[in-house]
């Protein structure tokens, strides 16, 4: 009883005690691999490079399994002072995804952490008034009026308004259907399901 209380009594530990546990980088790298073709484009491009060079570089050697609440508030204080708490949480968020898929792939339950992440600052995003939004459209030239326009009377996304195509605009009954968007000059989907949408 009290080796399994201790967790000795375990496969895992006796893979750690015979150096073959799995270890971060082995699990980003099968991440890699078979998770992350199936993302968007954004993170297909971003996703590699925060795991070499914020995530490996502290986790990396270390058992998947060893990685307990304490280790991550480590990690925490070693980014903090570089990053704003968005970004922490953000990669926070990376890691655990990275984590809890591999256990996903075993019938596993997720890991369950509960790490000291900074407080996010509550601040209200500005905005552009009436007044500004019309100098702003004002002063555009060419088909720059109309995007500028657009982007304040619908709250599309930027991505979005790129891939805006002649035949998504329904004339007739003035909407405009958003089917798409725009990363680094590709075609992709909307960044969530929800961005399909017809705006009125």
């Amino acid at each position: 009883e009290m080796l399994s209380t201790e967790g000795i009594n375990a496969p895992t530990y006796l893979e750690r005690a015979l150096g073959s546990a799995k270890t971060f980088n082995d699990v980003a790298d099968k991440w890699e691999q078979m998770r992350l073709p199936k993302l968007g484009q954004s993170s297909q491009y971003m996703s590699p490079k925060l795991v070499a060079k914020h995530l490996r570089p502290y986790f990396g050697a270390m058992a998947i399994d060893g990685i307990k609440t304490g280790t991550i508030n480590e990690w925490i204080s070693t980014v903090m002072k570089d990053f704003e708490p968005k970004t922490v949480h953000n990669m926070y968020k990376l890691f655990r995804a990275i984590v809890n898929w591999h256990y996903r792939q075993d019938d596993q339950q997720p890991r369950k952490w509960s790490p000291d992440l900074p407080p996010l600052r509550d601040e209200e995003q500005r905005w552009f008034t009436p007044e500004e939004v019309a100098l702003i459209v004002a002063n555009a030239e060419g088909r720059n009026k109309m995007l500028f326009h657009l982007a304040a009377s619908t709250g599309m996304r930027a991505g979005e308004l790129f891939g805006l195509k002649v035949e998504d605009i329904d004339f007739q009954r003035q909407l405009i259907h958003v089917v798409r968007s725009t990363w680094m000059g590709k075609e992709v989907p909307t960044k969530t399901r929800k961005g399909y949408r017809e705006i009125f």
